[in-house]
């Protein structure tokens, strides 16, 4: 009974509305222009904003509109739902203007009936043709409420309440110094709209990806002697030979190496099966990829988190060898010229305590071995493609030439909306 009773009630909710045939109306500027035109004793608006066009219609009639509420935030401007100009053709025309909050539904009311539809995003999508059926048409008793609840307050409390209070669409009185002010933020920053379309296309399928894989270029840490140990060695041609032979940390057969050359070689086939380098502009992917790109970095950060022990342990024991290996060089020469510091009373030193004086500078110029490890990540920086790129034609064309061009089937079309776009 619980659900016949729910159901009941949501027929005589439907009921209580009587729609006007044809339902469902199209609304681009030609089908909305020549409804006002119909129109023959009043007009309302309520709505997120509306074109230069329908503006221009209102206009031809003023005498017949008695209430016009839009939203003039920037947002609307921004994304299309309504246009600064349509704005100023009202006011011009003597139409008194009222602003709202957050709306974003359009109510056109004509004598009788009324047209409900969601307003078009422009910088997201064309406005519809006359083929596409955007909104309904419905009696006035359907809207003739909201009409009523819109309830006129002072600047201050209009800008401390919210968008409804109460049940009431709170709005205000738009000003010629308010229109003045839209119109100044929309000619220093104007909205290019097929610019915009086509921006989301290529955020829709392709972004900018930066691989980075870092702490793993083994085979090009070196160590700065201590200068010295250089100079109590004598600093010979021979000694200097050596030691620059013992810079590199990490000989070219060690088991870091080979540890960390498979992590290389899959981070490598990561780049190859993913990424596509585009000359002078770097790395993309196709967004599509990017959930399995997102599981094979996390496999490979796994990996790399399960051998952190690994490599931690390859590091000491290349950073005891290495260090043996230039003692083995330096301790002859040092033993004959000890540095005065390790003289004791006039003393000379042992040689023992030459060799522990030069395994101790050396362990402090080598640094923690645990700083390789914390060093070792891999990661991907995914970034937009921006405007400025975007207008760049050869970006285009480079893209259109790569392995991703395929993800371009109507890049011709794009680049005539770019073209239009860029002549405004």
């Amino acid at each position: 009974m619980e659900n016949e009773n729910n159901s009941s009630e949501e027929l005589f909710h439907l009921s209580s509305i009587q729609f006007i045939r044809p339902l469902f109306i199209e609304t681009n500027d030609a089908s909305l222009c020549k409804e006002i035109r119909a129109a023959q004793r009043e007009i309302g608006f309520v709505g997120a904003g509306m074109t230069a066009a329908v503006a221009r219609a209102l206009a031809e009639r003023p005498k017949l509109v008695s209430t016009v509420v839009i939203d003039n935030s920037e947002v609307t401007f921004t994304h299309g739902y309504g246009s600064v100009e349509a704005l100023k053709i009202l006011k011009d025309a003597g139409i008194r203007v009222m602003i709202g909050k957050a709306i974003r539904i359009n109510i056109l009311a004509l004598d009788d009936k009324a047209l409900v539809y969601s307003p078009t995003a422009l910088s997201i999508e064309e406005v519809p043709n006359s083929e596409t059926p955007g909104g309904i048409r419905v009696s006035y008793g359907a809207v003739a409420h909201i009409f009523r609840q819109i309830r006129p307050e002072k600047r201050q409390e209009f800008e401390e309440a919210p968008s409804v209070s109460n049940g009431h669409l709170i709005v205000k009185e738009m000003t010629r110094e308010e229109l003045k002010k839209d119109i100044q933020r929309n000619e220093a920053n104007p909205p290019h709209f097929d610019l915009s379309r086509q921006l989301n296309v290529y955020k829709a399928r392709i972004q900018f990806a930066e691989v980075r894989l870092t702490g793993f270029d083994v085979k090009a840490r070196t160590v700065r002697i201590p200068q010295e140990l250089i100079v109590l060695s004598g600093g010979n041609r021979e000694t200097q030979d050596q030691l620059k032979a013992s810079y590199r940390i990490f000989g070219k057969t060690s088991a870091i190496q080979a540890s960390t050359a498979e992590i290389e070689k899959k981070v490598k086939k990561f780049r190859e099966k993913f990424v596509v380098q585009l000359p002078k502009y770097g790395a993309v992917c196709a967004v599509k990829d990017k959930p399995e790109m997102k599981k094979a970095l996390a496999e490979i950060t796994k990996l790399i988190q399960e051998q952190q022990a690994t490599f931690f342990r390859q590091i000491v024991e290349e950073y005891k060898r290495s260090i043996q290996d230039i003692k083995q060089i330096l301790s002859p020469r040092l033993r004959r010229n000890p540095p005065k510091k390790l003289y004791y009373f006039g003393q000379r030193p042992s040689n023992e305590e030459v060799d522990a004086y030069i395994i101790r500078e050396l362990r402090h110029a080598f640094g923690d071995p645990q700083r390789h490890v914390r060093s070792m990540d891999f990661d991907v920086d995914y970034k937009d493609v921006t405007y400025e790129t975007l207008k760049d034609e050869n970006f285009r064309k480079v893209v259109r030439n790569s392995k991703l061009g395929k993800l371009f089937p109507d890049n011709n079309i794009m680049d005539e909306g770019l073209a239009a776009a860029e002549r405004k």
